[in-house]
């Protein structure tokens, strides 16, 4: 059985030559790319054969290998992922029961062997990128020629008809009709500027196309006048990025003048949120059509809805003769009902223009009758007016108003609950004991409690509270007193219903009047009011009969309403009003029903909070609705996300959240729900889907989703059941939806195997978006650590996910070696992230803000140089966002010495410390127990006082960091208990630390592999960069290597690409070598291809572009090795595979790694 050798100094090592004459004879600058002369695409530089390249093998060393040139399965992979339009899969989630449709994907019915195929389909998926390249050599070489354009200036450009139909509907008519043009030789275009055209004939023979800032807008119109709508998109697209206070008007008019939706829509937003910041002159000379869809979208950045009606009457006065008449037209796209009363009255309705127009003067009666409270919008159904605008933070809250404690006791404290930030607050208590039995309703602002009982007498009391000032007044008492009885807001009147007796309350005279009866008296009733009349629901007195009465307050009479069978309600469910419909929620039930007394319908709601849980990988849409995925909210009209499932992690769910409704009805949700899935759905389908929806639903697109770093992962045998375990022959058992999930690449599996919060993780998780969201002096900085194997990870991804629901970016310390985040490991990074994270390390290695390579997966041999590299990659902080810090699951020993000593340089404002039932070793870290604690190279306060020394002495005798100790500020701790099987208990994990390392490294090495090309190059087809012994510096930055044998290490290494301050210098041309290990930013990674000692020159394979290269003069050689699935796989070599052995015999003395402790003995020995 083969052995792999790990990386050290071994006699004997061969160095390779790259002198192979199939590389270019002369010696290239440094960065620039070994290419073939007789090839023009690097990237396909294969192996001549019978020619060995690097060592003899032709393997890693002198060429090392990656990827999997000649696997069939990847080919077959690439060619099906090509092939056709991508399975898709549509799941219909509700704040109840779903709906699963199948997407586009065909299955017979049964699952009958299918007879054998006389013909066999064939498709190559390069076919079309090869027959562009063909036609653009048949161009270059003026062949089959057929058509001459004459652009403006008399400029000429052959062309080949067929091409120029094929690209553009412009040229097929032209060119397929009965035009003169369509046997014409020679085709004159007017208006088209030859450059303009040159890059349009380039694009329909490459499909490339170059756009910048001097061609953006000419290119656009010529695309337009020529029908290329991907160029015309493209020229959008950038001229998105241009957009800014000086041009955006003019860039929306240019957009709507040539029909670029996405362009147009970007500058409006861009309008909308710097509204404010516009000029008076650009404000007024705009049409009204867009005034009026300006005021109108909910968009409008304002602070107060002031400024909307400012700008409207701004714009009127401008030019008032002839911009009177749109007056009411502008007023009624204001929003009066949320301008604040005072200015109401001392502007709105002071402001000659509305008081000689009678549509104004109605307008201010209604706002006046919403600030009254005599206007349910709720009931009349959707009025944008009615909406307040999102930028001026005003919203429907939630109130809770008593209950009881976990004792039962009585809660007198009031709570609130703003949806549009998330944040709860207390509001003044209630003055006097509540009781029980009594009602709560919201009329206007404010709040109204009305009777109970104390368990021996009832109460006749009625209480307010006023949300203007927040304080509780008495107002008068109720006719009777009473409990267990219901209360509703109509016409701005409080109607309070019991078995025996009917109130109504004016809140505007503070006087309560006795109305009729009901003339069937109904036990503990629900009331709601809608379409203007007063419904209540309950069950006969002495009866379990369940009725519907109707109040009219014309007549001031009850009627028995006859809406048909009721649905089978235990108890009398409560009731709300929406959009004009009745909503009945049960207390012994998840079911809600609909009401629409207009038609006498009944429809119901399925049961909230539906999820679905899958492994695997898709790309997922949501369509309609809201939804949440790893506590990343996802909304209708947001692009699609790739979503990772692998085994390694616990699985995805996609669930199904509650929304704001739209102001429509239930048709028009429907017409515009088929809108949006008829481009997904074949029809079917699209039925389907319709037929189960109902308000509240949410739905998503699940489409199959391939990418190249996930597909050359599992390229490797190692993990080619990395999303699906092992495949399982399917049985007959399958049904249409399995089949049609495992089209698209995932697998339903139970909601159990999924994320859960813990009651601690979940209380945790809202204290930290409440400080990085009401945080005034300061961005928080968030320190998580415990054990391994206790969920650190996991939990940050979900603060990540949870933050950027409500602010746009986290920044992210990462300091835990072993298993990096964004990063391949052995590195400490500060991150910006801007973007959900939705799978493992592996799937979202990213660009970070500042990185070091500190070259082992684990600190314990020189945790002196780890803090020095903590210091600096921290030292980038710039505390614009809240900074989450990662940490290292090694906290016993010295391990909870250096996490101390990482506290106190830090400064963090809350920690999260992880325990389980498996490790409770771990002490408190709580604000005393840091300062009096020593660490490995801090003292605490504790061991100060002990040496007699004071605050002043200690400060001037340590170090900066001691000094910090004592001037710290205290933090908070959070406790987390995690409770998922196998929490702390590393020996249960299936997928070890090292695997995940290797995942984590294959991922940042697929971005060597060309995009275009069909399967994976090996490594040692790929071409390295060459790089003169005298541009870099060389250092082994885990063990002291003799600079003899430096040379054998670095060959075949994973090597740090870095840059140091001082310049490398070197009188003679040998390698250059470090005497030390400096800290200095790392700007990527890379694999030593070999060593020519002749040229002097480092053969490397990297991603990095040449301009980063260019700034690289350090090559750092950590204890980070290769993927050895990398090494022990590489096609094409004769002989033995480079670096991999049976042979080696691990019992030699000295054979394994020398381990050199650099700890400094703690400070309080000293």
């Amino acid at each position: 059985m083969r052995r792999l050798i790990p990386h050290r100094v071994c006699p004997g090592l061969w160095f390779p030559e790259l002198s192979s004459p199939r590389y270019s004879r002369f010696p290239l600058p440094y960065g620039r790319l070994i290419s073939r002369g007789m090839d023009h695409c690097p990237w396909h530089c294969q192996p001549e054969p019978g020619r060995r390249v690097g060592t003899p093998e032709g393997g890693v060393g002198g060429g090392a290998s990656r990827g999997r040139a000649g696997d069939s399965g990847a080919k077959e992979r690439a060619s099906r992922g090509q092939a056709g339009p991508a399975a898709q899969y549509s799941w219909l989630l509700r704040a109840g029961v779903g709906a699963v449709t199948g997407g586009q994907a065909n299955f017979q019915r049964g699952m009958e062997r299918p007879a054998p195929l006389a013909v066999l389909p064939f498709s190559d998926p390069a076919h079309a990128l090869s027959l562009l390249r063909g036609l653009s050599q048949l161009r270059a070489e003026r062949k089959f020629l057929d058509v001459t354009l004459e652009a403006a200036g008399g400029r000429d450009f052959p062309a080949h008809r067929a091409v120029l139909a094929a690209a553009s509907p412009y040229f097929r008519a032209m060119f397929a009709g009965q035009l003169r043009e369509s046997r014409a030789e020679r085709v004159r275009l007017h208006g088209v500027p030859p450059d303009m055209l040159q890059l349009l004939l380039d694009f329909s023979y490459t499909g490339r196309v170059a756009v910048s800032g001097d061609n953006a807008e000419p290119l656009l119109r010529a695309a337009d006048l020529l029908q290329f709508p991907a160029v015309k998109e493209a020229c959008g697209a950038f001229l998105q990025q241009q957009l800014d206070l000086a041009n955006c008007l003019d860039m929306q008019d240019f957009a709507e003048a040539f029909s670029c939706a996405g362009l147009a829509g970007a500058a409006q937003r861009f309008i909308l949120r710097h509204v404010g910041e516009l000029g008076a002159e650009q404000l007024e000379r705009l049409p009204l059509a867009r005034l009026l869809r300006y005021l109108r979208d909910d968009g409008l950045c304002v602070p107060k809805e002031e400024a909307a009606y400012q700008l409207a009457l701004r714009w009127v006065r401008a030019d008032l003769p002839r911009r009177a008449a749109h007056w009411p037209q502008l007023l009624e796209a204001v929003r009066l009902p949320f301008v604040r009363r005072f200015y109401l009255l001392a502007h709105v309705e002071a402001e000659p223009l509305v008081a000689r127009c009678p549509p104004c003067l109605r307008l201010l009666r209604e706002a006046r009758d919403f600030q009254a409270a005599r206007y349910d919008r709720h009931d009349r159904g959707p009025c944008p007016r009615m909406r307040p605008r999102p930028s001026t933070g005003l919203a429907e809250i939630l109130v809770l108003v008593g209950g009881c404690d976990q004792d039962c006791d009585e809660l007198v404290t009031v709570d609130c609950y703003n949806p549009q930030t998330g944040q709860w607050r207390y509001l003044a208590e209630f003055p006097d004991h509540l009781g029980g039995g009594y009602s709560i309703v919201a009329l206007g602002n404010d709040i109204y409690v009305t009777g109970g009982s104390d368990g021996s007498r009832l109460y006749d009391c009625v209480w307010r509270y006023n949300s203007s000032v927040n304080e509780w007044t008495e107002v008068s008492p109720m006719l009777k007193a009473r409990e267990y009885h219901s209360s509703s807001v109509l016409d701005g009147l409080l109607y309070v219903v019991a078995s025996d007796s009917t109130e109504r309350y004016d809140h505007t005279s503070d006087t309560w009047e006795a109305l009729q009866p009901m003339p069937y008296p109904m036990d503990n009733c629900s009331t709601t009011a809608c379409r203007g009349k007063l419904f209540a629901i309950g069950s006969l007195a002495g009866k379990e009969t369940m009725v519907i009465q109707c109040y009219d307050p014309d007549s001031d009479l009850w009627s028995l309403v006859n809406c048909g069978q009721l649905p089978p309600w235990s108890f009398a469910p409560k009731t709300v009003t929406l959009n004009g419909l009745m909503y009945f929620v049960r207390d012994d039930s998840a079911e809600v029903d609909v009401y629409d007394p207009i038609k006498n319908e009944w429809d119901k709601i399925p049961s909230m909070n539906q999820t679905f849980t899958f492994t695997g990988k898709c790309r997922m849409t949501c369509l309609y609705g809201r939804v949440q995925v790893f506590g990343f909210i996802i909304s209708q009209g947001q692009p699609a996300y790739d979503l990772y499932s692998p085994l390694t992690n616990c699985a995805l769910t996609i669930e199904a959240i509650s929304y704001v409704m739209p102001e429509k009805t239930l048709k028009d949700m429907k017409l515009e729900v088929r809108a949006l899935i008829k481009d997904h759905l074949f029809s079917a389908n699209a039925f389907h889907v319709l037929k189960q929806f109902s308000p509240m639903c949410s739905i998503v697109l699940l489409e199959s989703l391939e990418t190249r770093a996930i597909d050359f992962i599992l390229s490797y045998s190692s993990f080619s059941h990395l999303f699906s375990g092992k495949k399982q022959a399917m049985s007959s058992s399958y049904n249409l939806e399995q089949l049609t999930m495992s089209s698209i690449g995932i697998k339903k599996c139970e909601e159990e195997s999924g994320f859960h919060l813990s009651e601690s993780s979940s209380s945790a998780i809202e204290e930290l978006i409440s400080a990085c969201c009401e945080e005034f002096d300061g961005c928080p900085i968030i320190l998580a650590c415990g054990p391994k194997c206790i969920g650190k990870s996991t939990f940050n991804r979900y603060l990540i996910n949870q933050l950027l629901n409500c602010i746009p970016c986290v920044d992210f310390l990462d300091c835990d070696l072993g298993q990096t985040e964004f990063t391949p490991p052995g590195c400490v990074s500060l991150s910006n992230v801007t973007d959900p994270i939705f799978g493992s390390p592996f799937t979202h290695q990213r660009k970070t803000r500042k990185m070091v390579f500190y070259g082992d997966s684990s600190c314990e041999d020189d945790c002196k140089k780890y803090t020095e590299v903590v210091k600096y990659v921290f030292s980038a902080y710039q505390r614009e966002a809240p900074l989450i810090i990662n940490t290292m699951g090694w906290v016993k020993g010295d391990g909870l010495l250096l996490l101390i000593d990482l506290i106190r340089m830090l400064a963090p404002t809350h920690i999260v410390q992880f325990s389980s039932e498996h490790s409770h070793d771990m002490p408190l870290l709580t604000p005393e127990y840091i300062a009096g604690m020593a660490g490995l190279q801090t003292k605490g306060k504790t061991k100060v006082k002990n040496r007699h020394l004071n605050s002043a002495e200690s400060e001037s005798s340590g170090d900066p960091d001691e000094g910090s100790l004592l001037h710290s500020s205290g933090h908070k701790l959070l406790l987390i208990q995690s409770e998922f099987a196998g929490a702390g208990v590393a020996q249960l994990t299936q997928w070890h630390s090292p695997v995940l390392r290797d995942m984590a490294l294959l991922g940042y090495l697929s971005l060597l592999q060309p995009p275009q090309a069909k399967a994976f190059l090996p490594l040692h087809h790929l071409v390295p960069y060459q790089i003169p012994f005298s541009s870099v510096a060389l250092r082994v930055i885990h063990t002291d290597v003799a600079p003899t044998h430096t040379m054998y290490t670095v060959n075949a290494s994973w090597i740090g690409l870095c840059r140091i301050l001082d310049d490398v210098k070197q009188k003679t041309d040998g390698p250059v070598f470090l005497t030390d290990n400096p800290v200095c930013d790392c700007l990527g990674f890379g694999i030593i291809r070999g060593i020519s000692m002749v040229k002097k020159m480092y053969y490397i394979l990297t991603p990095l572009s040449r301009e980063k290269l260019r700034h690289v003069n350090c090559l750092m050689i950590g204890n980070i090795t290769v993927p050895h699935c990398v090494l022990k796989y590489q096609p094409k070599v004769e002989g033995d595979i480079p670096y991999v052995t049976s042979e080696y015999n691990f019992s030699i003395w000295g054979s394994g790694k020398l381990r050199v402790r650099k700890l400094l003995q703690r400070r309080e020995y000293l």
